[in-house]
């Protein structure tokens, strides 16, 4: 999957919350994956690509699938 026009971030209050989304989004949207990872005091950054309405889906799909736990996006 190319990365495509559209970026986002999207930043997690834990691992565990931002592991489990991650997952779901790339098992359910056709999106490239740049890079995940733990940052400071435990909390967890996904940054993924694709066409503008692909990253929306996932970015809506993450804030269904963790909720709260979703610090910024």
């Amino acid at each position: 999957m190319l990365l495509g026009p559209a970026l986002a971030a999207i930043d997690f209050l834990d691992i565990a919350s931002g592991l489990t989304a991650t997952d779901s989004l790339l098992k359910a949207s056709p999106i490239a994956w740049v890079r995940s990872g733990s940052v400071s005091r435990g909390r967890f950054l996904t940054l993924l690509g694709g066409t503008p309405a692909a990253v929306e889906a996932a970015v809506e799909r993450c804030l269904s699938r963790a909720g709260a736990r979703v610090l910024d996006h």
